[in-house]
Parts: structure tokens; C-alpha cells; sequence
């Protein structure tokens, strides 16, 4: 329920803001997020991707299990992360 409700936030964000504010105030607006989203990204270096590289396999599977769950619990706090089911998909992912 939550990642539907963000995706209408972030695609009627832009078109409220195009009637809300001026034609120059919305270019800046777009201007600015245009810098931020390519600063974003290209700050990154790619470091997101290579890390999955370096990530040892017999460890690192615990290891993104217990991210996920970290994840599931920080978004649903009331329920209990699906440890095994993480598991089960982690393994499937990355067998070796």
C-alpha cells in the first residue's frame, strides 16, 4: 500500500507543481532536479553495482538476507521480516 501511494505522489508532484507555481519557478524547479538526479547518479561511480563483485558468496547471502529484513522491518514495522523466504530467494539468486 505504501509503494502505490508514493508512485502517484512522484507522478502528480510535477503536475500540480506546473499549475501552482510560475513558468520560470517551475524551469528552475525542473532545472534543479535535472543537477541533483544526474549528480546522483553519476556520484555513485558505479559503486552500487561493483559492490555485488566484492560481496564474499557464502557470506555475503547472509548478509543481504539481513539487509532485506532490515528493509522489510524499517517499511512494515508491525509485521516480522520473511526470513527464510529472503533465504529461499537469495539462494536462488545467487547459486554458484
Amino acid at each position: 500500500l505504501f509503494w502505490p501511494r508514493l508512485a502517484a505522489l512522484w507522478t502528480a508532484l510535477p503536475l500540480v507543481l506546473t499549475r501552482l507555481l510560475p513558468q520560470t519557478e517551475f524551469g528552475t524547479y525542473k532545472q534543479v532536479w535535472l543537477v541533483v538526479t544526474t549528480g546522483y547518479f553519476m556520484l555513485q561511480l558505479g559503486l552500487s553495482q561493483s559492490l555485488y563483485y566484492f560481496v564474499p558468496r557464502k557470506d555475503g547471502r547472509e548478509l543481504l538476507v539481513q539487509q532485506g529484513i532490515a528493509a522489510f522491518v524499517r517499511f512494515f514495522p508491525e509485521r516480522q521480516g520473511p526470513t527464510e523466504v529472503m533465504r529461499a530467494a537469495v539462494g536462488r539468486a545467487l547459486r554458484a
